[in-house]
């Protein structure tokens, strides 16, 4: 199997282990671009979904709310679209609707 290590006894089993790792770290390797390209590309459903602090079904309710919200005050009221060049822009703005969902939740839970 590839995550067992090889016991080195000689040139030859050096090299099978080198091997395994070189195909170890390029799957490795692989994962990891995949889980960017994943956060790249969904980037909002995670903002909304993960930092809410409700469950995982309000949450994603929630973000989805917010990616409405966001679209209607983004196109509407300035004119723009949420990819592109805005795409950032619409970070912040579900940032920071996330952090003032928390806030909120936070004060009602003190009181």
């Amino acid at each position: 199997m590839i995550n067992e290590p090889i016991k080195i006894v000689d040139l030859a089993s050096l090299e099978r282990e080198k091997q395994r790792l070189k195909m170890l770290s390029s799957y490795q390797e692989q994962l990891l671009q995949d889980k960017i390209a994943n956060i790249k590309n969904h980037y909002s459903e995670i903002i909304g979904e993960e930092f809410l602090p409700y469950s995982n079904q309000v949450n994603k309710k929630i973000s989805n709310v917010l990616d409405i919200v966001n679209e209607f005050i983004l196109g509407k009221f300035l004119g723009k679209s949420i990819g592109g060049k805005n795409k950032t822009l619409s970070i912040i703005l579900k940032v920071t609707q996330v952090t003032i969902i928390r806030f909120l939740n936070g004060m009602i839970k003190k009181k």
